[in-house]
């Protein structure tokens, strides 16, 4: 996800941010997404709080990624000077709406235990990976003590209803898994890529980017600017960083039950080696695991590609589509992969039988299966190139037959035209709808009569439409001088849209609606504090409550309202990552 400078967007991460961390965290947060990378320094003045205070919460945010800090070498009169800076990751903050969705996918692929894992890390921000069992474990134990304590209090229970008012379900508690079998499951989800190491502070980036709002003068600007890190190392630090991001450690082969001998061997030939060439053992630095929000959100924008491909062309294709991603997608290096690399006939053909065997040949959930054979596939991949979205195209013959890549910028404006029409539809009715589409299909602008002909609607219902779009932004009126003097009476008014400023637009407003939506939830919360109170204080400490049907009627009313406002908040999450994120 690209770091937006959106003012909704930097408002939807402050409440983020001041609903799970605090005012002092969001004050924090503030300072470093007004001002850029920053010195602890810089932010205690401009935060106008106490060092301590300061400290606390940055090391707060750094642990749950939502802070990057880089540590600077500078050289200046003859001397080393180092200090840290600061940055706000936008992407990981942001990403917290999303961590719902993103436990139901791996629940679906990976399991229940999968989940918890998931969860957990997400809670801790980043830990190493043995805590990372140990708390999984515990976080299943406590939830399996607390469905059988439940149900223990329900079979004492004379009406057998909970505190809305509904008959209790009964639940079965989960089984407590064993600790390799956790081992396991955090190596399978490293090399699916789930998880990431935590980056080493010590990566240098290119240079010190202070945010294009800054408040810093033009020598600052000149210093800073010129405190960049050598390109050579630069490059040489990045590619290390990318070997070892992915690579399993062997202590993680031991806890799992898997090590193999020539594993072990080539572990310790290697140690001896770093031993050898340092003149001593080398005390190991602790490996930090945290989520990996970038592959978590590639699998589901590879979901959207998919059934927008299932829509529009078939079934067969969607699986050969699928089979093309799946293997491609440990080749993408970023978010917003533009076109893939190119894939052999062959590949694609290994990988929709490996996905087949995986998946025993049937539906998995909301995937789509993949054609095995051979001609199948050819017809699919020949539909693909043939169709209009241009989704594959084809580039050559190479050693595995025919080359093709992957247009993934075509298939997601697909997707955006798709939801910005609907949207469209939504706030401007059909009328509305009709001229959008007009205008984009049409290569050059219209005049407001011709609008109206075209589209087959009245003048004045045209110009009631054109100019609700022109003021919510949605369309751009020209004016286009006929002569040189630039007078009204002798100029052309034109009607345009510009699709990439209609989506920037429509991203923009999704943001300001979820921070409408963020904080309608917590002024829903604030107004049932005492009831939210008292169910914590039963359900914590058992305490005998008289349930009116006063008190069930606030709880039944205000889950009702919470269920309905996270709901909305999620689909709308949905949105906001077609148009800034994929």
């Amino acid at each position: 996800m690209t770091e937006s400078l959106d003012p909704n967007a930097t408002q939807l991460a402050r409440l983020i941010i001041s609903e799970s961390f605090g005012e002092v965290a969001e004050t924090v947060a503030k300072v470093l997404m007004d001002n850029g990378q920053s010195r602890l320094d810089e932010i205690v003045r401009d935060a106008q709080m106490k060092p301590s205070l300061v400290k606390q919460a940055l090391i707060v945010l750094i642990q749950h990624n939502l802070v990057e800090p880089v540590l600077y070498e500078e050289e200046a009169h003859l001397r080393k000077i180092r200090y840290t800076l600061y940055k706000a990751s936008m992407p990981h903050i942001l990403n917290i709406l999303r961590i719902p969705r993103f436990l139901l996918r791996i629940q679906s692929e990976h399991g229940s235990v999968a989940e918890v894992l998931m969860s957990t890390l997400f809670s801790i921000g980043r830990c190493n990976h043995t805590k990372l069992v140990d708390a999984t474990i515990h976080k299943i134990k406590e939830q399996a003590e607390a469905i059988k304590a439940e149900q223990e209090a329900a079979a004492g229970d004379d009406d057998g209803m909970d505190v809305d008012g509904k008959t209790q379900d009964r639940v079965v508690p989960p089984t407590v898994p064993e600790r390799a079998e956790v081992a396991r499951l955090l190596v399978r989800l490293v090399r699916e890529r789930f998880l990431e190491r935590v980056p080493p502070c010590l990566l240098p980036p290119s240079t010190r980017d202070p945010h294009q709002n800054a408040q810093t003068n033009k020598r600052a600007r000149t210093t800073l600017a010129g405190a960049a890190v050598a390109p050579d190392e630069r490059k040489q630090e990045l590619s290390q960083y990318a070997r070892e991001r992915f690579q399993i450690l062997h202590e993680m082969h031991e806890e799992a039950g898997g090590l193999e001998p020539d594993v072990e061997a080539k572990r310790k030939a290697a140690l001896e080696n770093l031993a050898r060439e340092s003149g001593g053992p080398r005390r190991p630095l602790e490996v930090l695991w945290r989520p990996n929000v970038e592959e978590l959100n590639r699998r589901m924008r590879h979901d959207i590609c998919v059934e927008l491909v299932r829509q529009k062309i078939g079934t067969a294709a969607a699986g050969a589509l699928r089979a093309m991603l799946v293997h491609l997608r440990t080749h993408e290096s970023e978010l917003r992969q533009m076109r893939s690399t190119a894939i052999a006939f062959t590949d694609v053909v290994t990988s929709a039988k490996r996905l087949s065997e995986a998946e025993g040949g049937a539906d998995r959930g909301d995937a789509v299966a993949a054609p095995t054979s051979s001609t199948e596939l050819n017809q699919a991949l020949h539909a693909l190139c043939e169709h209009t979205m241009e989704a594959v195209e084809e580039v050559g013959e190479g050693p595995g037959g025919t080359q093709y890549v992957v247009n993934h910028v075509r298939i997601m404006e697909w997707v955006q035209l798709r939801e910005a029409e609907a949207l469209v539809l939504a706030r401007f009715g059909q009328h509305g709808l009709r001229i959008v589409r007009m205008l984009m299909m049409r290569q050059s602008n219209m005049e407001q009569k011709q609008i109206a002909d075209a589209a087959m609607i009245r003048p004045k219902e045209a110009n009631e439409v054109l100019y609700s779009m022109m003021r919510a932004g949605w369309v751009q009126l020209l004016d286009v001088a006929k002569t040189t003097e630039r007078q009204p009476r002798s100029s052309l008014y034109v009607w345009e849209v510009d699709f990439l400023k209609l989506c920037h637009r429509i991203g923009s407003e999704l943001y300001r609606t979820a921070v409408n939506l963020l904080r309608r939830l917590n002024a829903e919360k604030e107004r049932a504090a005492d009831v939210i109170a008292t169910v914590q204080r039963v359900q914590e400490e058992g305490a005998n409550i008289t349930w009116t049907a006063g008190l069930r009627q606030r709880i039944l009313r205000f889950s009702n309202v919470r269920n309905t406002l996270e709901t909305s908040l999620m689909q709308l999450d949905e949105q906001i990552a077609i148009f800034n994120d994929y």
